[in-house]
C-alpha cells in the first residue's frame, strides 16, 4: 500500500482504470482525482487532524525538548562494534 496515497495496487484497476473494486473501493481515476483534490485515493483514508488541546501542547513539548543525540562508534582491538 502506498504511504502517500494510500492506494493499493491492482492488476484488474491497472488493466481497467474505470474499474471500481477489488483491492481498492474507487476506480483508479477517482483515486488520482481524489488525491489531487484532498491528498489520499479515498477521504476515508485520511487521518483526522488532532482537535484535543492537551494532545496539541503535548507534541509542541516533544518538539521543544528535542536533543539531538550524537552517536559514536566504540573499537574494540581495531574493529568496528
Amino acid at each position: 500500500m502506498c504511504e502517500v496515497c494510500f492506494w493499493e495496487d491492482d492488476p484488474n484497476q491497472l488493466d481497467d482504470p474505470n474499474y471500481e473494486g477489488g483491492a481498492n473501493r474507487v476506480s483508479l481515476k477517482q483515486g488520482q482525482k481524489n488525491f489531487i483534490e484532498f491528498g489520499a485515493c479515498e477521504k476515508e483514508m485520511i487521518k483526522p487532524k488532532t482537535t484535543n488541546k492537551d494532545e496539541q501542547r503535548e507534541e509542541k513539548g516533544n518538539q521543544e525538548n528535542w536533543k539531538k543525540t550524537v552517536i559514536t562508534r566504540v573499537w574494540q582491538n581495531g574493529q568496528k562494534c
